[in-house]
């Protein structure tokens, strides 16, 4: 009677332990992914949604006079404007050195293809990039191949590569300034940069964020003189430096001055985090922990049910039958396992745990649904092989 107990007593703590870990996978995975992923859109949230990748650029003004800049360095002085004294007095000069050539002229014409200097410039890279206009809310957008900007979009849609040269005013924008757009013919309208521009998506994630507040025009709605006012960035780039030095010959070409390189701005989120993110190491750690564990469970349910399947075998129960014993027991606790933590994973994804697209929450959540999933058909699978190559006759001797 007491070995009895004692073998219902492990078959509920190894059922516990398959429930635990199937359990976990979905949920601990889930959690652990989002966190990462937030930890990282927050970052490009921040930068209005812009990555750390990114390479930042303007159009290099010759007219126009460079300031001056001085400091220590290792105790030496460095930099244009500070100069020692007779006397050892350290003075500084704040005047600005004069214009390369003042009588340089930026301008943005259009060339016999019908587009401007600018627009040849920003498609001028090679592959698939994302590049545009960055000024204020402002986004002039650009992008070649099948990278764009992977908006969250709640309505609507992105621009088509064809429609970011077209001179037709297009807007994706912000879930805050959609409130400002109004409605003619079944269509969204906003009044910018003196325009009537066609709002064809509207982005928002799951919380407030600083993409509420963007407005994504195409390129070519902007008149030219506008484009070549502010800075722009390449992003989403498998080469942010080879796209840079092709748009740059490019600039000498039609624009006839080159590109300066800026640095990436720093954002808010950067300066509190203080650059701590889940580290890759992390990620592998816990793919190890869960091949153990995985592993150990199996491991232990294949000698829980070894003398069980050996007994049955020589008494004539097929092993078809058997495998419908083992999986009755165990894969009873697996399922239970996985949809628990389906349910609490989807009741996260409507509650806004994670200020994250909701296609990315689903994403996930399917990724890791799939692998349980597939974790169980393998758990079966294996343990049907080793049980089905034991000898029988062999196990029951050693008993």
């Amino acid at each position: 009677m007491v070995k009895r107990e004692d073998k219902t007593g492990n078959s509920v703590i190894l059922g516990l332990a398959i429930f635990l870990f199937f359990f976990a996978v979905i949920v601990v995975g889930y959690v652990f992914i989002c966190t990462d992923e937030e930890y990282n859109y927050n970052q490009q949230i921040a930068r209005g949604y812009i990555t750390r990748d990114a390479l930042f650029f303007n159009i290099c003004d010759p007219s126009l006079p460079i300031a001056k800049y001085g400091g220590f360095l290792n105790g030496e002085i460095v930099g244009n404007g500070s100069s020692i004294d007779e006397d050892g007095i350290l003075t500084f000069d704040p005047s600005p050195i004069e214009a390369a050539d003042p009588d340089f002229v930026l301008t943005n014409p259009v060339l016999e293809d019908g587009r401007t200097a600018m627009e040849t410039v920003l498609g001028a890279g090679s592959g698939s990039y994302f590049a545009s206009l960055h000024r204020g809310t402002l986004r002039g957008v650009f992008f070649r191949g099948k990278r764009s900007a992977d908006l969250p979009l709640i309505k609507g849609r992105f621009f088509t590569e064809k429609e970011c040269l077209s001179e037709v005013p297009l807007a994706v924008v912000g879930q805050n300034v959609y409130q400002s757009c109004y409605e003619e013919n079944g269509h969204d309208y906003l009044d910018y940069m003196e325009k009537k521009y066609e709002v064809i998506g509207v982005a928002a994630i799951s919380g407030e964020s600083p993409i509420d507040s963007l407005v994504f025009i195409n390129l070519g709605s902007i008149p030219a003189e506008e484009q070549i006012k502010g800075i722009f960035y390449i992003d989403n780039a498998s080469s942010a430096e080879s796209v840079f030095e092709e748009m740059n010959r490019k600039s000498e070409e039609v624009l006839r001055t080159t590109l300066t390189r800026r640095n990436t701005p720093v954002a808010l989120i950067d300066i509190v985090s203080g650059g701590m993110y889940l580290k890759n190491y992390l990620k592998v750690i816990m793919v190890f922990l869960l091949i153990f564990f995985y592993g150990s469970i199996l491991v232990m349910a294949i000698r829980f049910h070894k003398v069980k399947s050996a007994v049955l075998r020589l008494c004539g129960v097929s092993f078809r039958k058997f495998m419908g014993i083992f999986c009755k027991s165990f894969v009873f606790w697996a399922s239970a396992g996985i949809i628990l933590s389906a349910l609490i994973t989807i009741s996260t994804i409507f509650s806004g745990l994670f200020s994250l697209p909701f296609a990315l929450l689903w994403k996930i959540f399917g990724t890791f649904l799939f692998l349980d999933l597939f974790l169980l058909i393998l758990f079966v699978v294996i343990s049907g092989i080793v049980e089905y190559r034991i000898d029988p006759r062999k196990v029951v001797t050693r008993i």
